[in-house]
C-alpha cells in the first residue's frame, strides 16, 4: 500500500503466513486507524508482545 509503513520498534498482531508472508494488523495509537495487509516475514520478527520490524 502507497504511504503505508511500519517503523522499527511498532507492533503488529500476525494472523496467518503463507508463502513468506504474514498478514498482518498495525493500530496506529494515535488516532485508532487500523491498517490489514501482508508483509514479508523476513521483515518481522517476534518480539514477545506481536512481531514488529527488526
Amino acid at each position: 500500500m502507497q504511504g503505508v509503513f511500519i517503523l522499527p520498534g511498532e507492533n503488529v498482531e500476525a494472523y496467518l503466513e503463507y508463502s513468506g508472508y504474514k498478514y498482518v494488523m498495525y493500530i496506529n495509537l494515535k488516532t485508532g486507524n487500523t491498517t490489514m495487509g501482508w508483509v514479508k516475514s523476513s521483515r518481522l520478527r517476534a518480539n514477545g508482545y506481536g512481531v514488529a520490524p527488526p
